[in-house]
């Protein structure tokens, strides 16, 4: 982008060629880009001053080009017109600089409470102590989340890849049946969608086996067990 800027700083004529056009395209894509990056992040007044700047720019290059079809048009008007656009890309680049500073500053938030980590949109905290499905939910419940809901792929990948590396052992997850046999259930009270990432051979505990664990000996996958048994547990909440 500073290339370009520098470009039409070093040769003005270029704007009396229709260039002006172009590298108005290009702002406004770039803030586009800027803005879906960052939308929170921007203020008002950055986003309506680079609005008005560029509609004057726009309005300008019209005259430019009204000028230019006229052959009376002196040299004189064309110098000035040149004059007040470089003054308003001047600005457009020092906007744009800003735009990207606050990105830079922003584009990595830590937004996950103290202990969770984060993946994707949601924050995740792996226990180190072992309770039952219930006082595992309520444990989560009471940070302002609750436990875990694995609804695709990559996050069951990094959930279990985690568990792995660390306990090796059975964690508790946010899907039971407890209210409907065969009936699964999300924590965050949404229906089991697809086969999920059950274990060979699961769920195979019928009305006595309600609540859903990472299967240490399953690779990892899903397990249906009692309930009152004591697990680690993963927590979410969202970022």
């Amino acid at each position: 982008m500073q290339l370009a800027l520098l470009r039409l700083e070093r040769n003005p004529n270029v704007l009396i060629k229709s260039k002006s056009a172009t590298y108005i395209g290009y702002l406004q894509r770039r803030e586009g880009v800027l803005q879906s990056e960052a939308l929170k992040k921007v203020s008002d007044r950055h986003r309506n001053h680079m609005a008005d700047l560029q509609t004057v720019l726009i309005a300008q290059q019209a005259h430019i080009t009204r000028l230019q079809n006229d052959s009376k048009s002196s040299e004189l008007d064309l110098q000035n017109l040149l004059a007040e656009q470089k003054k308003i890309i001047d600005s457009l680049k020092e906007r744009v600089a800003q735009l990207e500073e606050r990105i830079k500053d922003t584009g990595s938030p830590t937004t996950c409470p103290a202990g969770y980590q984060q993946f994707q949109r949601t924050c995740y905290r792996f226990s180190t102590d072992q309770k039952p499905y219930s006082e595992a939910r309520d444990t989560c419940h009471g940070e302002g989340g609750r436990l875990a809901t694995v609804k695709t792929n990559w996050t069951h990948d990094f959930l279990a890849n985690h568990v792995r590396a660390t306990t090796h052992a059975n964690t508790w997850i946010g899907l039971s049946d407890v209210e409907t046999e065969g009936v699964w259930v999300w924590d965050d009270g949404t229906l089991l969608a697809g086969e999920g990432m059950w274990g060979t051979g699961e769920p195979n505990g019928g009305t006595m086996e309600n609540c859903v664990h990472i299967y240490a000996d399953k690779d990892y996958r899903w397990n249906d067990n009692l309930c009152p048994r004591s697990y680690y547990y993963i927590c979410e909440v969202l970022a």
